[in-house]
């Protein structure tokens, strides 16, 4: 993949305070090829929250903890299955070499969680506009914040339930 995108990256700057951090890319395809990691990152991050809700869910029902430890351990294996699909999609017809392929999953899962925690992708100011329209918008964190107050609610509906 790397002798076809022909492309290096460059750490320019790291900003502790606020962990902004700039890394400059020599190519275009590899810009491309990096928003592609990125869309697909927000797939499987949406993806990853709604199996970790399921987790969260199953572990406020009464079930043997044996039966809980093998239904997440199912959810695991289900995201790993997302992630090998969206790598897979994202490959396409391309020959790539199994480290390669590990180095982008490992990527998709590590943006996903970055993202997840708040994270925001963008290109640089004097980016071509191509470049800088084909970049996914950041999500809007006030739906996160409703999404998260409502698991809230109901985990506390839930403890209240049991206790009666």
């Amino acid at each position: 993949m790397n002798d076809e995108i022909k492309a290096n990256y460059h750490l320019q700057s790291f900003d502790t305070g606020s962990m902004w951090v700039d890394i400059a890319i020599t190519s275009g395809a590899a810009i491309k090829f990096l928003d592609e990691i990125i869309k697909t990152a927000m797939s499987v991050k949406e993806q990853t929250y709604q199996l970790e809700a399921s987790k969260t869910h199953l572990s406020m029902l009464k079930i043997k903890e044996e039966t809980l430890k093998d239904l997440q351990a199912a959810v695991d294996v289900q995201l790993d299955a997302i992630v090998e699909a969206e790598t897979q999609r994202l490959k396409g017809e391309k020959e790539i070499n199994p480290e390669a392929l590990n180095d982008i999953k490992h990527s998709m899962k590590t943006f996903s969680q970055l993202i997840n925690e708040g994270a925001q992708f963008h290109p640089s100011l004097e980016a071509p506009q191509e470049v800088s329209e084909s970049f996914p918008e950041p999500p809007k964190t006030e739906l996160l914040g409703q999404a998260q107050g409502l698991l809230e609610q109901l985990a506390s509906n839930l403890e209240n339930d049991n206790d009666q």
